[in-house]
């Protein structure tokens, strides 16, 4: 109340000001960034879009969950103002943020599908896996180094217990 009635005798007890005056009073004395900022925009345009659909997935789903930003930064171990910033939508966010996210609130925000060769090997692999009777170790291991060589090591590995066992029994 009280900066009410200062700005009403303020007004009243000012000099009637010309446009100029007006126009003066209201210009900045520092120059503008507005197009420093527009090109900025344009630049970063496709990182903020999908920043900005992160920000919606994790708003929809706090929302679902009844949970505050303040719960979700104590999950992932943030300040309430990272998650803030976060949910604007203009935030370039680190895959080791995403997964933080994902992780805290059990969802998934990026889908990366495995590559082609690696579901056809896995295609092939399992027709095999479930025929092993009709076939024998050294032919199925025999497919896998040969075709799959650029796989790596450490999948035949994995895959070849699964195949000892199942012979075993």
């Amino acid at each position: 109340m009280k900066d009410l009635r200062k700005f009403a005798y303020n007004q009243l007890t000012m000099k009637p000001q010309t446009n100029k005056e007006i126009f003066n009073r209201l210009i900045s004395e520092e120059p503008s960034t507005w197009q420093q900022e527009a090109e900025w925009r344009e630049e970063n345009e496709s990182w903020l879009a999908n920043s900005f659909k992160i920000a919606l997935k994790i708003l929809n789903v706090l929302r679902e969950r009844s949970l505050s930003q303040k719960e979700l930064a104590e999950k992932m171990l943030v300040s309430p103002q990272h998650i803030n910033k976060i949910l604007k939508g203009q935030e370039n966010l680190s895959l080791e943020t995403i997964n933080k996210i994902e992780r805290a609130l059990n969802i998934t925000l990026i889908d990366i599908p495995a590559p082609r060769i690696f579901n056809e090997f896995t295609y092939k692999y399992d027709s095999l896996y479930m025929n092993l009777e009709k076939i024998n170790l050294q032919s199925f291991t025999s497919f896998i180094t040969c075709e799959y060589e650029h796989i790596g090591m450490s999948f035949y590995d994995e895959k070849s217990e699964h195949i000892s066992e199942k012979i075993a029994a």
